[in-house]
Order: structure tokens, then sequence, then C-alpha cells
């Protein structure tokens, strides 16, 4: 063979070479592009080889796998990480408890079975030495369970179960919606009172027991008839996510309470409406909240007026507008009068009487009420002050006539003391009256004897002879009187 043969065979095996080559090439990528999945596996059967170790020098940590770092991140667990580890580890192995960080122990080899259908663990807590300590856990058969993030796993298997129970014995009723409004998931109260209504055992499609609103407010109150029992329940929503999650939580007392509030308020306001006395309650920040058609008739101020709840400012303001409270000679003044009048309701029980340009009177009284409330009641008196002037002015009358008479009067009460007498009783008697008294009284006041209409002569202040005469009067008084002889 020449030198060309032998050229032109070795590229035919060098061409053949890359082509076989390139075909496994192309094979591989071929076979990694159908099974990415496989791949994927693998990757994670890779991770849960690693195992959930912690390494403590002392309380601080030094180190810590994937799984470890990851449970940490998560716990929701107080404390450092020595005290979240060692809480953790005391809750599932009660043979460990009282685990001190570093120092020299012996090693520590536990398992045990978390729940009841779950996989076996092992802990082994070591003591490389250097006050370290090294703490592991993975699934006590290497060939069975997932070990990768075993504290996590159990951590959420716990949560779900303390959720769970939660959940279950809460009082309130508990539902989950779908967006279509189908029932997906519900609570044991929820489910009991399902029974409690049809009388049979819950199923799917689950019974809505409330006819909500869907108007989109986060709260409402509902009702719910049980046979020939209403009850109520103050119901409450919570989107989560594209379902919505609703609380029932009972209102009966509370539905009791207002009802029972509302009959009180409609027989105090039957019976307020009913007196002749005005009243008008003011809260802690002054402003209106009660009052009685009575204040209505006594001060001319509009309803409307009233049910917008003004200020006391503005109600007295109003007040003087309609002329309804005594004129004051300048507005300082007055304002000062009404502080007054408000800071004596405030702190103990305030009366004055007003004098209203109209000729009425008012007697107004200010008191204090609970949580720093005031009230103020509005009486006509006008009636009462006239009355009071008449008897005054008959008084005035009976006490002149009496004083023109030239005979010495004196009026004894039934003890014997003296209770009104006129001028010349007085002025004549003024200084041995009450030898001249003496006299008489042991002899014809006792309370104890009843005599008739009687008289005689003594001896008067001037030396005179003076006639006397004593007769019972109404109330059980005796009138004494002097006269010339």
């Amino acid at each position: 063979m020449d030198d060309v043969t032998f050229l032109i065979i070795g590229l035919s095996l060098i061409c053949g070479a890359l082509s076989v080559i390139a075909g496994l090439a192309l094979i591989r990528l071929w076979e990694r592009g159908r099974h990415p999945a496989a791949q994927a596996a693998a990757s994670d059967v890779s991770k849960r080889k690693i195992p959930t170790v912690f390494l403590f020098k002392g309380t601080d940590l030094l180190d810590a796998t994937e799984p470890a770092r990851h449970w940490l991140g998560r716990s929701g667990m107080p404390g450092t990480e020595w005290q979240q580890v060692r809480n953790w580890i005391e809750a599932h192995f009660p043979q460990a408890r009282g685990l001190a960080a570093g120092g020299d122990f012996t090693c520590t080899d536990l398992s045990t079975r978390i729940s009841p259908d779950g996989d076996e663990i092992r802990l082994l807590i070591e003591s490389p030495g250097e006050n370290l300590t090294r703490v592991t856990l993975a699934p006590a058969n290497p060939g069975s369970g997932d070990g990768n993030d075993i504290m996590s796993r159990y951590a959420m298997e716990d949560e779900l179960a303390v959720l769970r129970q939660a959940f279950d014995n809460a009082p309130s009723l508990l539902w989950r919606q779908d967006p279509s409004g189908r029932i997906t998931w519900a609570n044991a109260s929820y489910l009991s009172q399902v029974r409690k209504i049809t009388g049979k055992e819950p199923g799917w499609p689950m019974l809505h027991l409330f006819d909500l609103p869907d108007n989109g407010a986060k709260s409402c109150r509902a009702k719910l008839v049980s046979g020939d029992e209403t009850l109520w329940f103050d119901c409450r929503r919570h989107d989560v996510g594209q379902d919505t999650m609703f609380f029932a939580a009972s209102a009966d007392a509370a539905v009791r309470a207002e009802r029972f509030l509302r009959e009180f308020v409609q027989t105090l306001t039957r019976t307020f409406a009913t007196l002749s006395t005005g009243f008008a309650i003011f809260d802690r920040q002054r402003n209106l909240q009660l009052f009685n058609p009575a204040i209505i008739d006594l001060t001319g101020i509009r309803a409307d007026f009233l049910a917008s709840r003004p200020t006391l400012a503005d109600f007295l303001d109003q007040l003087r507008e309609l002329r309804m409270v005594p004129e004051p000679k300048d507005y300082p003044g007055w304002r000062r009068r009404i502080n007054n009048l408000e800071s004596a309701a405030a702190n103990g029980h305030h009366l004055e009487e007003w004098s209203l340009p109209c000729g009425r009177v008012f007697r107004v009284q200010g008191s204090p009420h609970p949580d720093g409330a005031i009230a103020l009641l509005f009486e006509d008196i006008t009636s009462e002050i006239v009355i009071r002037r008449e008897y005054r002015e008959k008084l005035a009358l009976n006490k002149t006539v009496l004083d023109q008479l030239d005979d010495s009067l004196a009026v004894f009460g039934p003890d014997g003391k003296l209770v009104l007498s006129n001028r010349s009783y007085r002025d004549n008697w003024s200084n041995e009256a009450s030898a001249a008294h003496d006299a008489l009284r042991r002899s014809f006041l006792n309370p104890g004897i009843e005599p008739d209409e009687c008289g005689g002569s003594i001896p008067g202040p001037a030396g005179q002879q003076i006639g006397w005469s004593i007769s019972q009067v109404s109330g059980g008084c005796r009138m004494l009187r002097f006269h010339a002889a």
C-alpha cells in the first residue's frame, strides 16, 4: 500500500470514532431530556440523606446541617438556638430532660415514636470534647422513612394536631367555603349543630346553617332556628386566598341584654314622658344624650334641635336666645355663670332659681351622673312662688293689723313658749314681761290644764290696774290678752 492508501484508511477510522462519540453524547442528552423528574428525584434522594445535626460549643451554635437550619428558621419556639433544640428534645424524649450544654457526659442514644403511626427516630447526643455538644436526629431504620428535616416534619405534625384539637374544641362554629359557596371544611361544633337540626349525621355537600348576606360585609348578626329555639350568632368572615373562612360566635347573651335594655329604655321613656319636670342628660363630653317632652314644653326648644345632640353650651345658648334664662347684665358674666353651673353640677348637686323675663320662675337643679355625665332638671315653680308670695303678704298684713291694736296680745305654743306677739305687748311688757308671763303661765298656761276662757286683773307695767284674759286657739296654742280695766 502506498502512503495515500494509509492516509485514507486513517481518516476513515478517525471519522468513525468521532461518529460513535457524537452518537453516544446525543443519546445521553436525549435520555437526560426525557427523564428530568427522575434526575430531580435522584437529587432529592441525595438531599434526604443529609441528617439533622446541630453542633454547639457551650450554648452557642457552631454549625448545623441544612435540615437543622431549616427547622431553626421556622420552629417558632422562643429562646436561643440551644434552648429551642433542648425544649424540642425534652418534649419528645422525656428520658433526655435536664440536658446540659457542653462538658463531658455519657453519650445519649435514644429512640422513640413521636406519633403512634410515625416512623421510629433515633436521637444521638455526643460530646466530642472541648465543650462541644453534637445532637443528631435520624431514622432509627436507615432504610425507612424520610431522613431529611425530621424535626420540622414532626413539628408540623404537632402543630397540625394542636390546630385540629383547637378548632374541634372551639365553642364557635367554623367553616370554609370555596368561591362557589360550597362548604369544604367545618369544625366539630358546626357538625354538632348540623346533627342537632337535621337529626342525622352530616354529609357532603354540607348543609348551610346560616343565610348570610352577600354584600361583602366582614361581620353581621344571624339567627338560627333549631326546633322551638332561636339562636343568635355574631358572624365574621376572613378571606383565605380564593376561599373564605367563617366564624360564628354565640350572641344569645348579647341579644337578651339588648332586648332588656330596649324594654328598659322604653319603660323609662314612657315614665319620663308623663313627668312635668323637664330633664336633659349630658355625657362626659357634654353632648345631650337623653331628654323628655317636658323640656320642650317648658323651654320651647325645638325637638329637632334636641335630637341633633347639641353640646351643653349650645343648649344653654339656645335657651338664652329664647329668653328662657335670667337676662344677664353682660355676656362674659353669663358665660361665667354657665361655667359655674356646669362645674357645680359635675361636682355635686346644684340648685338655683331662674326668674325669667316673661315672669315665670324655674327651679334648675344640676346633679352628677356616673361616668362624668350630668343631668339638668327644669321645674316651673311659678305657681309655688306666687302662693309663697301671697302667704307672706297675708302674714305681713296680719302682723300690721295686730300691731295697730291697743290691746297687748301674745300667743303661746303647746309647750308654753311665746310664738307670736303684737307691738303693744312688746312695748308694754319689754321689761316685766317675764314676770307677768311666768305668773300667768304657772296659773293658766300649764299644758296639763285645759281651762275655759277666763280672765282677771293685775297691776300693769306703769302700776295701773289692767285686765287680762286667756283663751284656747287652734293648734293647741293659747292667746293671752291685756286690756285697760
